[in-house]
């Protein structure tokens, strides 16, 4: 695989970093009772979006934090390659599905990304539904094909690279089973919970990568940015 920086977005100051995760720490104890994720107000998704844009790399370390926490894993450990390929992702989103009685009966996980060496497609999506006769079930209604550049297919042979017990996330993406060893969970999860409280897990996926590091290349990246004491927003 290839070794390309991620795409760089303009430097912000690290007063400005700090004032973004101070005000998702306020915003997340706004909503830190609502059980049914469906339920967050629209407006409140709006404004954390700007917030959690200012973050460099947020959903990349929220899923570094989900998969070090001691109640939640996932997907396996992030390659290098996926690794680099995340610092892409832009931003996150969970669009719900209702009927006309403006019941929930499905909802899509929406990825953006910025260009990148890896793929064309910048937005990739996968759709659920619940059926009628089955309203515990989840079915898979379609998802985004990737569209990988001549030989930087993340998904292919992940299994030959390392062991695996729980899916790769690109291998996950991919897939055509929505109840799926491991799928359903991370379906659940990424409608769930991590969009209930993304900041939660962020925090201690910095705290985890502060502490154990991601890899050379990204810590060393991190280490030329913050010299002069502003945080890049990737």
């Amino acid at each position: 695989m290839s070794d390309p920086p991620p795409s760089k977005k303009p430097k912000i100051s690290a007063t400005e970093y700090q004032s973004a995760l101070d005000e998702l720490e306020k915003m997340e104890k706004e909503v830190e009772d609502i059980k049914d994720s469906e339920k967050i107000p629209s407006a409140y998704i709006k404004k954390r979006a700007k917030a959690i844009a200012k973050i460099d790399q947020f959903w990349k370390y929220v899923m570094f934090g989900v998969n070090h926490s001691d109640d939640h894993l996932l997907m396996e450990e992030f390659t290098v390659d996926e690794n680099k390929c995340l610092a892409h992702w832009e931003s996150f989103n969970v669009e719900w599905t209702r009927d006309d009685n403006l019941k929930v009966i499905g909802f899509r996980l929406v990825f953006t990304f910025m260009e990148n060496p890896y793929f064309t497609n910048l937005k990739l999506v996968r759709e659920y539904s619940h059926p009628k006769n089955k309203p515990s079930y989840l079915s898979l209604v379609k998802v985004t094909k990737i569209q990988w550049k001549n030989g930087q297919d993340l998904g292919e042979g992940c299994e030959e690279r390392c062991s695996c017990s729980w899916p790769h996330i690109f291998k996950w993406f991919q897939s055509k089973d929505a109840n799926g060893y491991g799928d359903r969970s991370i379906a659940d999860g990424l409608s769930g919970y991590i969009w209930t409280t993304p900041y939660k897990y962020f925090k201690g996926g910095r705290k985890w990568v502060d502490e154990y590091g991601e890899n050379e290349d990204t810590e060393d990246e991190e280490d030329d940015d913050n010299d002069d004491g502003e945080v890049d927003d990737d």
